[in-house]
């Protein structure tokens, strides 16, 4: 009331505390893991097309497709997705950028 702020009632949701929690790209299961958004997954998948199509005929330079591929690994970090993104970089892969960030990513921890 003193600061006068308001609810937006269209993102306002009310929902039982044992409901996945879909914020900033990742979702909170019930059983406590954070998961990447099925909608961030489905746009990788297109971009990593996307990609090797630009990387392929030159429109796209190098450090622009490494550094997105490094961007979802980046995301990925946070999220219980290791599994996932190995999956991905399995069949779909931009010079095996994914694969080398991946394992990179297993000696560090």
């Amino acid at each position: 009331e003193r600061l006068r702020l308001r609810l937006n009632p269209r993102r306002v949701v009310v929902a039982p505390l044992a409901s996945p929690v879909d914020v900033l790209g990742y979702v909170q299961g019930r059983d406590g893991r954070l998961r990447i958004r099925r909608r961030s997954v489905r746009r990788l998948w297109r971009r990593l097309a996307v990609l090797e199509h630009g990387l392929r005929t030159h429109q796209i330079a190098w450090p622009s497709v490494r550094s997105s591929v490094a961007s979802w690994m980046g995301l990925a970090r946070h999220a219980d997705a290791f599994a996932l993104s190995r999956s991905i970089f399995a069949r779909r892969d931009v010079r095996n950028i994914g694969k080398r960030l991946l394992v990179h990513d297993l000696a560090m921890h």
